[in-house]
């Protein structure tokens, strides 16, 4: 009875092992698709010479949605940054609205949608929102956090987009036009972006985004 009391003993134990082994096992796993899907963004580095993409199919006046670009927050300002570039939380919250309107006016552009606009907050119902954040701007570096949804709760991506600039795109741009915008390339690239996911929905999926905001 000693012998089998052991055997019995020793089996339960050996399926408790393997039983926890697989349990830590699965744990890892779940954590590594956990961290691995929601711990970081894609970062798209932005060439300055980035061109806008127009539309050139005809498309049904039914499945053009509204576009609301909500003013970008500031984002945070390290000391080293208030110390050295000047930068105030005035200055980063007027260039928030300043980036806000010119991408606005890009991907108006782009000749894909109905309307676009700018908006103080989330509280206006459209059909696609385009949210985001200054992460660092420094004069020769600007680098934006990106987020777009629909108003059916569909995220279409979530991006981080940087670019740089040199003295001599600035000389470059100054011969061109005074009036032109040193990081147009990102708004450009922005926007085509933005596009290029609406061209992969159907004309049902637009008209059921349509039908959502219309109802809210």
């Amino acid at each position: 009875m000693d012998r089998v009391s052991k055997i019995q003993k020793s089996a339960k134990f050996k399926c408790c092992t393997a039983f926890t082994l697989s349990c830590i096992h699965f744990s890892l796993m779940l954590l590594l698709v956990t961290t691995s899907g929601c711990g970081s963004l894609d970062t798209i580095e932005v060439d300055a010479d980035e061109e806008i993409k127009i539309e050139q199919a005809q498309l049904q006046k039914s499945n053009l949605l509204d576009v609301g670009v909500i003013v970008l927050k500031s984002g945070a300002i390290s000391p080293k940054q208030k110390e050295n570039d000047s930068i105030s939380l005035e200055i980063r919250q007027a260039e928030a609205r300043y980036i806000s309107y010119h991408l606005r006016e890009t991907i108006q552009k782009t000749s894909g949608w109905r309307s676009v606009n700018v908006l103080p907050s989330e509280s206006e119902i459209v059909d696609v929102i385009v949210d985001g954040e200054i992460i660092e701007s420094i004069g020769e570096k600007l680098k934006l956090k990106i987020a777009v949804a629909d108003s059916a709760g569909t995220s279409w991506f979530e991006n981080t987009y940087q670019t740089k600039v040199t003295r001599k795109d600035y000389t470059k741009l100054k011969g061109e036009n005074d009036l032109a915008e040193i990081y147009q390339g990102m708004y450009n690239r922005i926007a085509n972006d933005i596009n290029a996911y609406r061209k992969k929905i159907d004309g049902q999926r637009l008209a059921s985004i349509r039908n959502t905001s219309e109802l809210k």
